[in-house]
């Protein structure tokens, strides 16, 4: 992710990047889903959701929105 973020950084906003990193995160999260308990699989499952759906409403309510969290 990092070495990512460097390239990007490097090489400016590029078309593509946003594919890179979608690969990058979906190969993370395998890994990290591969290891972990029945249990630790569902809590992980509800989290990314619960990330989802913030970003979603940040999204629809502007970048100002839910400072108060």
């Amino acid at each position: 992710m990092l070495a990512l973020r460097d390239k990007m950084q490097a090489e400016g906003r590029r078309a593509g990047m946003g594919q890179e990193l979608k690969a990058a995160q979906a190969k993370y999260t395998e890994q990290i889903r591969a290891v972990l308990t029945p249990e630790q699989l569902t809590k992980f499952t509800q989290m990314q959701a619960a990330q989802r759906e913030k970003l979603r409403e940040r999204r629809a309510g502007g970048q100002g929105q839910g400072l108060d969290d």
